[in-house]
């Protein structure tokens, strides 16, 4: 019994501190199209502008609690070194 009030107050949790993921990510600002280098690191080859995460929790019933974890990023690159931030293996 305790471990299904636990699990029900967990929920609960989950569900009042749930936020949406950044509603307006297709759209680019025109000041961040306008960067042409990092306000506070003038030799930087790119800058993360934002970067949102998503943790999901599931269970199955052979193997137990699994999660998953989503991240994404928006990078403003300023040179082709930069492109190097973005690539992933």
């Amino acid at each position: 019994m305790k471990n299904l009030t636990a699990i029900f107050i967990f929920c609960i949790a989950q569900i009042s501190f749930s936020q949406e993921v950044n509603p307006k990510w297709n759209k680019v600002s025109k000041s961040e199209l306008e960067l042409k280098s990092c306000p506070f690191d003038s030799t930087a080859d790119a800058m993360v502008l934002s970067k949102t995460g998503n943790l999901t929790f599931l269970y199955v019933d052979d193997i137990g609690w699994k999660y998953k974890i989503e991240v994404t990023k928006r990078v403003k690159i300023f040179n082709t070194e930069g492109k190097n931030m973005v690539t992933f293996p």
